[in-house]
């Protein structure tokens, strides 16, 4: 307990921090007046009002503009506080068990402390509020909240460990961390532990800068345009961040899960826009069934990663569908989930690194639709094929393809073309395949490709289509089978060559 004489030392020492001297425009609660909510109604514009011991709030008050509130050592607000008036400043005051809720523009709380099973934290109604560098511990509502525009959310601490448990689900009063509406928003720089719902920001030109979270539920929702959500790092088990709204931006993320068996409740990054625009880039998702869930159109992609995933999922780790993306620079490691789905037209895929599991079902990279192109790919897959390619136009330029069961690279459209890849196959146990196949459609092309199958029932290519050129090509057919094994098949034709020169084989039927 400080000494009562210690205490107004201090809280001179305060005021002059603040630029207030002890005059009459300083009110003292409960000295003066016994509730804080009394104290505001009898002050006048811009006066001082300090907490110098524990105090009830005393329920609602109007408040004259500029009126400030201080709080000194160990003391406390405790009960209900709802102020309306502009200009309102707090500072330094603790709260347990409060609800506090201000009206009016430029409401501003800072460096205050909210403590308690019972109270809702702040709750703000009006343009321009801010709040910053404050602590939040063991709330039951949301801890931050406000409507209106040009808010800020700056370097608080939201902790909910006390509610709950540091595992995959938290009780459900834990309900919330941030929550804004109104436009211009800017969100920078707050750390939320074990929170059910860690940020909900509705409104256009969001900022979400440099926050992080710990062991929490989900992650960031937000709804409005041209928001930018850049340099967060989060941890917890359900969705990390889900932006939607036109012309986004989401850049240098990290998005971590933290269940168990990385069963994470949504994608690690999910960005929705109709308009043309936006950008992602260089983020990372890590532990999360589905990476990347992107609807995009002429967005610019790149530089992003998928990884450490065990489960057992159809769903790919990056989906983009959308028209006229580009993707340059992705990195996608899973165990048994397809790596990269496509759907859409005129894309651009370059540097995509894959590698993806025990799937028998899906390719590692399944493009559908026309006018895509894939370059500069290196692809590696245990089992369900490494690049499927459905629809008309569309080019697969560059890179290797490796893979154990399926086929390598397959074609089903008309006037493909796969050029210069290196396809090998390594099928020992799996039916018969080839390590190219053209399923069907006319006027598709290959040229300068090498097409190794390591298993003599197995060939370099398989064609089913009609008009197909192949020029310049190496296939090859049973490279490491035994020398008794019979010669393998290096192409097996079931439809028609328009043009089959400068190829090297090793057996044709």
């Amino acid at each position: 307990m400080i000494h009562p004489m210690r205490r107004f030392t201090l809280v001179g020492a305060l005021l002059v921090m603040l630029g207030t001297t002890a005059t009459a425009d300083t009110i003292f609660v409960p000295l003066q007046q016994p509730t804080v909510a009394d104290a505001v109604a009898g002050a006048g514009p811009g006066d001082t009002i300090v907490v110098v011991a524990s105090a009830p709030g005393g329920g609602r008050a109007t408040a004259r503009p500029g009126i400030r509130i201080v709080g000194a050592p160990e003391a406390y607000v405790r009960g209900s506080l709802e102020l309306t008036g502009h200009g309102l400043r707090i500072h330094r005051v603790s709260f347990r068990n409060a609800d506090v809720r201000l009206t009016g523009d430029r409401a501003l709380v800072r460096r205050c402390r909210f403590d308690g099973e019972r109270g809702t934290g702040v709750r703000i109604r009006g343009r321009r509020a801010t709040v910053s560098g404050s602590r939040f511990q063991q709330r039951r509502a949301t801890a931050i909240s406000i409507q209106g525009p040009s808010a800020r959310v700056v370097r608080n601490s939201i902790d909910m460990r006390r509610l709950g448990r540091r595992s995959i689900r938290l009780p459900a009063q834990a309900s919330g961390g941030i929550e804004v509406d109104g436009d211009r928003a800017r969100v920078r720089g707050n750390r939320l532990v074990a929170i059910e719902r860690t940020l909900v920001l509705r409104g256009d030109d969001a900022r979400v800068l440099r926050n992080m979270t710990e062991a929490s539920i989900d992650g960031f929702l937000v709804r409005g345009a041209r928001a930018l959500i850049d340099d967060n790092l989060l941890h917890q088990d359900g969705f990390g961040i889900d932006v939607l709204g036109d012309t986004p931006v989401v850049t240098n993320n990290d998005v971590r899960n933290f269940g168990l068996f990385g069963f994470g409740g949504g994608p690690g990054i999910r960005v929705h826009s109709d308009s043309p625009g936006g950008q992602v880039r260089r983020n990372t998702v890590q532990q999360h069934q589905r990476g990347f869930d992107l609807r995009l159109c002429g967005a610019e992609i790149g530089s992003i990663y998928h990884g450490e995933v065990d489960t057992f999922s159809l769903e790919p780790s990056v989906l983009l569908v959308g028209d006229d993306n580009r993707l340059d620079g992705m990195s996608s490691q899973t165990t048994y989930a397809r790596t990269l789905r496509v759907v859409g037209s005129r894309n651009e895929i370059i540097g995509v690194f894959a590698t993806s599991g025990s799937n028998l079902r899906t390719p590692a990279i399944l493009v559908e639709g026309d006018h895509n192109t894939l370059r500069d790919l290196d692809v590696g897959a245990r089992g369900g094929g490494g690049v499927a390619v459905t629809g008309d136009d569309n080019e697969v330029n560059g890179g290797s393809v490796e893979v154990w069961f399926g086929t390598c690279v397959q074609i089903s459209g008309h006037r493909n073309r796969v050029a210069s890849i290196a396809a090998r196959l390594r099928n020992y146990l799996g039916a018969p395949s080839a390590a190219i196949v053209i399923a069907s459609g006319t006027g598709n092309i290959v040229t300068e490709c090498e097409a190794r199958a390591e298993d003599h029932r197995d060939s370099g290519l398989s064609n089913a289509a009609t008009a197909t050129v192949v020029r310049g090509c190496t296939l090859l057919s049973g490279v490491n089978s035994p020398d008794d094994a019979p010669e393998g098949q290096s192409v097996r034709n079931s439809g028609d060559f328009a043009v089959f020169e400068d190829n090297v084989l090793t057996v044709v039927e």
